[in-house]
This record gives structure tokens, sequence and C-alpha cells, in this order.
């Protein structure tokens, strides 16, 4: 089901950057087309550039290898991922598990110098979608079930409060400026 995909872009050591659905067409495409890797440019030994797919239906995350144009590996987080976001500082996606039989969410973080999954953090009932400041050290996360944004410490990996919002808060954005 192509609607319940999101990505999420990473090079490794170099920058990030969040995709939406029309990439994974594109990226689909080039994986069905036969597409060879002959013309392609040459890479440094070690070098990798990484997509993360949430996997809505099946509890996971796919990380594709986009410099092979292959499938590196497959990650078990929580039930029913639907948001993703990458780290601008941090070597970290996080994945927002809605949960939806259980009283409460939880963010999933992917180490992606290893592409594993190494904490998860809790959240309010509900979470449906992420961001993350430009320096790297909170998250918000929209909690459709609770009517809250979730404020998350990302270094220490835990939430640190919420906040009350309307009824069925639906997406987050931080402000350019960085400061709403």
């Amino acid at each position: 089901m192509l609607a319940k995909v999101k990505i999420a872009w990473h090079k490794v050591c170099s920058y990030r950057v969040q995709v939406s659905c029309g990439f994974v067409v594109c990226c689909i495409s080039l994986l069905n087309g036969g597409c060879k890797q002959r013309g392609f440019n040459e890479h440094q030994a070690g070098f990798h550039e990484f997509a993360y797919v949430a996997n809505t239906e099946g509890n996971t995350v796919t990380v594709l290898d986009l410099v092979y144009l292959r499938t590196d590996r497959t990650l078990r987080v929580g039930t029913a991922p639907v948001a993703l976001a990458v780290n601008p500082t941090r070597e970290e996606v996080y994945v927002v598990n809605m949960q939806p039989d259980q009283a409460s969410g939880s963010v999933s973080v992917i180490e992606t110098s290893r592409n594993e999954v190494v904490a998860t953090i809790p959240v309010h009932r509900g979470p449906s979608a992420i961001t993350v400041d430009p320096q790297g050290r909170r998250a918000f996360v929209v909690n459709t079930g609770s009517n809250t944004v979730s404020v998350l410490d990302l270094r220490g990996r835990r939430q640190l409060g919420s906040l009350p919002t309307g009824d069925k808060p639906g997406g987050v954005v931080i402000s350019p400026d960085g400061r709403s």
C-alpha cells in the first residue's frame, strides 16, 4: 500500500533530508526497472546512502541501500509505524509508532551508523507525526489520539512533557527561525 509508506533519506557522514512518498515511487521504479550499477558514480569504500521506509502494516522499517540499489535490512519497530524524521546533527532516524491497541504510542530510535534500533521513547496515545529541531536536541511528536504534542529530549531519549492542542492535531513544523 503506497499510501501508507513513509520514507526518510540518510547519507552517512553527510547531509540528511526527509522525502515524501513520491520518492518511494521513483525508488521502486528504479529497483524494479532492472537498473544496472554501470554508469553510476563511483564511491569511496565504506560510503553508504540509505532510505528508511516505514511499513505500517508490517511493524517494520526497511533500510534501502541507495548506492547498490538493494534492501540492506528490515528492522522491527513498534506497532503501526507511520512517520519518520532524521536528526540533522546526530546519526539517528526517529520512527513514530501509533500502537493503536495500546494506551500510548512510542518513538523508535534507529542509529544509522549500524542501522539498529537502539532505544524506544514512550509518548502519548496515537502519535502521528514528528519533527526534529535544527540543533538536533528536541523532537516534537503530534499525538492525535490524546490531542497533545510530546516534547522529546533526544540526547536523554526521554519525553520532557506534553502540550495540549486542539482536537485531532495532524502535523507539526518548526518555524524557519527555530523559535516556534
